[in-house]
């Protein structure tokens, strides 16, 4: 997802979990699950990256359709953790 989809994306990845505490206890828990199977070589970097990107997509079109609930403050903390594994990517 583009940077310039959401300007929230900009905001640093702290304030962004400044909502529930469940929801944030929840954003570190698989945050960290992730860099765990990185580190295992369970899963490569490119594919954290591409399983949160697939995570983006799917909101985007709960969104459009309605089905779900409104996720749009989501992907504010998505866009975040994709770039975090981008710079591990990028060394």
């Amino acid at each position: 997802m583009p940077d310039s989809e959401n300007p929230e994306e900009h905001k640093p990845f702290g304030a962004i979990m400044k909502g529930s505490a469940e929801g944030a206890a929840a954003l570190l828990l698989v945050e960290s699950l992730i860099h765990a199977l990185i580190k295992r070589s369970v899963l490569s970097v490119q594919e954290a990256i591409n399983v949160i990107e697939v995570a983006a997509e799917v909101e985007r079109e709960l969104d459009a359709t309605g089905l779900g609930p409104t996720l749009g403050d989501s992907r504010s903390v998505l866009a975040p953790m994709a770039r975090t594994f981008r710079a591990d990517l990028n060394g």
